[in-house]
């Protein structure tokens, strides 16, 4: 009655599930399995409705009168009513909504299902070898917005893969010893070899067999399986051995393990070395422990916690959640992607890589035709007829190691650790570090779990909060057995999966309602509200210190929304918030450079009591972006120079024959002498001089002749000499010699590109016409060539050119073009003499003056035209903005010429295109105007390269 009284006082939790239900009026983003589905897989409504209507009502009538798709039956909805006479009863523990259908969580989660499924038959010890397909998938997870994986140093690795957030699971090898080493099982002893699958056995492969699942039909296919036995290797023998367990097994064979221990043993108790301190035995030195504390009692604690984990986790699969499968995601995805049907997958993943290495293992398993995106099966029936959230292995494992834990003293070393042979026939020593009892108990969970994932059946969420739930189970059962004993017994001492020993008694400590988990990250300003573009942090999210507010945190969001603390591990610094809202102070947000983090959630303040699920967090912040002075007039496809005395020259723009002045120590523009025309999509030339020379361009329908320099001394403008043809979108080198080389072009009378070719003279300040080029081209590009040469390339979207000026003899000579038509892109000379090409594509190129060939580098993080190239220390490369499909661009990237690549630096403040980017003295870059589709900008900002 006391324990009764006791656990009927703890508060009822509130039970949310994530909305898909209402969210999707068609169920698709709902568990159906079993049920009646139209032809691409979406289940009859109305049978799902009969479903939601038995599960409201409890009657078993009610399940009967549900029409199944198939022969196989929905498993065992009922156990959701059961009700406990030990700990808590079942919607007496609440865990965290499941990742909604078209969340970017879940879209990661589906990815390292599709990874797994990719790596089953890779050996667990040759993951450090990084074959292609770990490498792969390495890169991947760890560019994902939101994954829950364990990491190290912020990253995932080849120690932390496909593993879980337990403290033991991430050391030593990834297969526990309990599920290796051989069972005392009485007299007899067993080896642990098991029946297993043959390599790269997958199912559910095809669309016709992926429906026939759905519909809850038999499988089309038996099993193929291996004819000798064999010890884990692999994460498809891992499947394989979660896919015929019991739910006893692995935690008894843990216990049986532990307890043949040969500890030597001289100090008279009654109790062995590997029981608990606590156990009252340990003391006793004329009684034994049997019936109780002894290994009977600990074989006793293992088993009964079995079937109250299982019913505790059918509450949450068919009463709160109804999560669909994974193999259900793979469907919605294959229809996605295919345009049979449209689901709103998150981008993420339908543009991720693993959907085409999935496609072309498909079509293998198809026999070379009907690829498909489905999630290969490891099993031939597909996941059980019954939802994914929680996990029941998970939290029976769970619910069994914490048994385990409460029973034997746990941070004892494995005695004689072994690894499976690479064939799996034997068992050879292990010899890296000790490996702990508690450890590799941890491992075992995780094991137990993983395999599930690894058979394609259930997500990550699905176990990580699964896990913790057996736990949380388990805990409550243990506060009511801790009244049943007449020994002088100060409680079970549990090390827990947060990482604190817990000593449970009959009502203390205050055990949560909840497993507790962080849902996501957000930065908020001084009054608690979110700061717009920070709702919700990713990882690889780029923080830009200029956009955070004054006072502003990192906000550590949790179910439930108030916990007994959490956690913030940054940059290896710990600290523990103790009161909603849990938070991180701005100093690490405005601190220039890559941060992780990873928050915990515990149930008592300062990190005490039980531990959550963890998330974490890896983003960078920046400051190389600031903003500065606005031009006084907006300008767009104008040109920008540096002078010699170090200030920045703005020419005339669309309607304005106003320039301007920037002066780098006070960030300001001012005005100077205003040019004759206006005009747009011209060229401005530093000379030899000094001076300034603007040529061509458009001022609307008219392109005028007359050019213009630009004196610094004086300020002023005078007109010196005219083209013989008008032109836009020309280009205007300065030759050695001095003189000016004028190239292509669209014609003064706009009817197609020019082949005319002129140079200026500064000496006499005239124009004379030399032989045209190969061929007419407008929006190229010309590179003045460390040997004098002119580099001349693109100008037609249908052929690719590229060709050569000899100003010594004024002569052309075709070279070779990239491996591309080009326009609109920018070419930069490197130090070494070659030229890159990048844009106008998302493509990049780069020439060999020396042997006049082309070699592609990295493809650009989007593909841009009209976007700026300058030319930074170190020969890096900065793009800014340009235009897309999609419209104006504000990302930056940067050139790598020791790889050959690109990588994102932070973006700018504005959208631009055809703007100004402007290399000054001290390093910095200047970018300035932009043409907003016929709308000037008159913003500025400044970008510092980080070294």
């Amino acid at each position: 009655m006391d324990a009764a009284a006791f656990q009927r006082g703890i508060p009822l939790p509130e039970h949310p599930g994530n909305g898909d239900e209402a969210r999707y009026p068609s169920r698709f983003a709902s568990y159906s399995k079993g049920l009646p589905h139209d032809g691409l897989g979406d289940v009859d409504t109305l049978e799902y409705d009969k479903l939601l209507a038995a599960i409201a009502s409890g009657n078993p009538l009610d399940f009967e009168a549900i029409t199944l798709g198939g022969s196989r039956k929905l498993v065992n909805p009922q156990a959701a009513y059961a009700y406990q006479l030990e700990g808590a009863d079942n919607h007496s523990l609440a865990v965290a909504p499941a990742p909604a259908f078209a969340s970017r969580e879940i879209a990661g989660e589906m990815e390292e299902l599709y990874w797994m499924a990719l790596a089953r038959d890779v050996s667990f010890l040759d993951y450090a070898a990084s074959p292609a397909v770990i490498t792969e998938t390495l890169q991947r997870l760890n560019e994902l917005g939101v994954f829950r994986g364990p990491r190290a140093s912020g990253q995932v690795t080849v120690d932390t893969l496909f593993r879980d957030t337990l403290p033991g699971s991430t050391v030593g090898p990834f297969i526990s010893q309990f599920l290796l080493q051989d069972v005392p099982y009485g007299a007899q002893t067993v080896s642990q070899r098991i029946r297993t699958r043959v390599a790269g056995d997958d199912r559910v492969s095809s669309f016709a067999e992926w429906l026939r699942i759905q519909n809850g039909q038999l499988p089309s296919q038996e099993e193929t399986l291996d004819p000798t036995p064999r010890y884990l290797r692999n994460g498809r023998d891992l499947a394989e051995f979660v896919h015929h367990d019991f739910p006893l097994q692995s935690s008894l064979n843990a216990a049986l393990i532990i307890s043949g221990r040969n500890d030597t043993d001289g100090d008279g108790k009654s109790s062995p070395p590997v029981h608990d301190p606590n156990n009252p035995y340990r003391q006793y030195l004329k009684q034994d422990s049997f019936a109780t504390f002894g290994n009977a009692d600990g074989q006793d604690l293992i088993g009964r916690i079995m079937k109250l984990a299982l019913v505790g986790v059918w509450f949450q699969k068919w009463q709160v959640h109804r999560r669909l499968r994974p193999e259900e995601f793979g469907g919605r995805v294959h229809n996605t992607k295919t345009g049979a049907r449209t689901y709103p997958v998150n981008t993420e993943l339908l543009g991720s890589l693993v959907l085409q290495r999935m496609f072309a293992r498909n079509q293998v398993l198809n026999g070379g035709t009907g690829g498909t995106y489905l999630l290969a099966q490891a099993f031939p029936e597909g996941s059980p007829v019954h939802p994914a959230y929680g996990s029941g292995h998970s939290t029976y494992v769970g619910a069994g190691v914490t048994m385990l834990k409460a029973f034997f003293k746990t941070d004892l070393p494995v005695q004689n650790p072994v690894v499976p042979s690479a064939d799996g026939l034997s068992l050879v020593p292990y010899t890296g570090p000790a490996l702990t009892i508690e450890n590799e108990l941890d491992k075992l969970a995780m094991n137990v779990g993983v395999g599930r994932l690894f058979g394609g059946v259930h997500w990550r969420t699905d176990h990580e909060n699964a896990v913790r739930l057996g736990e949380l189970i388990a805990l409550r059962v243990l506060q009511d057995l801790a009244r049943t004993y007449n020994e002088d017994f100060s409680g079970f001492q549990v090390r827990t999966f947060g990482g604190n020993v817990l000593t449970i008694h009959a009502t203390t400590p205050v055990l949560p309602n909840h497993v507790s988990a962080v849902t996501g990250f957000s930065i908020v300003d001084g009054n608690g509200q979110p700061v717009p573009g920070y709702e919700e942090l990713r990882n690889g999210m780029t923080l830009r210190a200029v956009d955070l507010p004054h006072g502003c945190r990192l906000q550590v969001n949790t179910f439930p929304a108030a916990v007994g603390s959490v956690r913030i591990v940054c940059d290896g610094v710990t600290q523990y918030d103790n009161a909603v809202p849990y938070t991180l102070s701005s100093g690490v947000l405005l601190t220039p450079g890559t941060h992780t983090l990873v928050a915990t959630p515990f149930s008592g303040a300062d990190g005490s009591g039980l531990g959550g699920v963890p998330l974490f967090l890896r983003f960078q912040t920046e400051n190389h972006w600031v903003r500065t002075g606005f031009l006084n007039g907006g300008r767009m496809n104008h040109r920008a120079v540096l002078l010699p005395n170090g200030k920045v020259l703005v020419g005339p723009t669309y309607s304005l024959t106003t320039t301007e002045l920037y002066e780098p120590a006070t960030g300001q523009w001012s005005y100077t002498d205003g040019a004759k025309h206006f005009r747009a999509n011209y060229t401005a030339t530093l000379l030899q001089n000094g001076k300034v020379l603007i040529a061509g361009g458009a001022t609307f329908q008219n392109k005028p002749t007359e050019t213009e320099l630009y004196d610094p001394d004086t300020g002023t403008w005078t007109v010196s000499g005219s083209m013989i043809r008008g032109r836009e979108y020309h280009t205007a080198t300065l030759l050695l010699d001095g003189r000016v080389l004028v190239v292509g072009g669209y014609a003064d009378n706009s009817t197609g590109y020019g082949d005319l070719v002129e140079a200026y003279d500064p000496a006499a300040g005239t124009w004379s016409s030399l032989p045209a080029a190969p061929w007419n081209q407008g929006q190229h590009t010309a590179t003045l060539l460390q040997d004098g040469r002119v580099l001349v390339v693109g100008g037609n979207w249908n052929t690719p050119l590229a060709a050569l000026f000899h100003p010594t003899t004024n002569t052309w000579s075709v070279t070779n073009p990239p491996g591309e038509p080009l326009m609109s892109h920018t070419a930069t000379l490197l130090s070494d003499g070659r030229v890159l090409v990048a844009g106008g594509s998302q493509h990049s190129w780069l020439y060999s003056p020396s042997t006049g060939n082309w070699t592609q580098q990295g493809d650009l993080s989007v593909a841009r035209a009209n976007h700026t190239a300058t030319l930074l220390s170190g020969d890096r490369v900065l793009l800014t903005g340009g235009e897309d499909a999609n419209g104006l661009i504000r990302d930056a990237e940067l050139y790598d010429p020791v790889t050959g690549t690109w990588a994102r630096t932070s973006p700018m403040f504005e959208h631009r295109r055809a703007h100004s980017a402007t290399l000054l003295p001290n390093g910095k870059v200047l970018v300035a105007g932009s043409n907003g589709y016929n709308s000037p900008d008159s913003s500025c900002e400044l970008y510092t390269p980080a070294f």
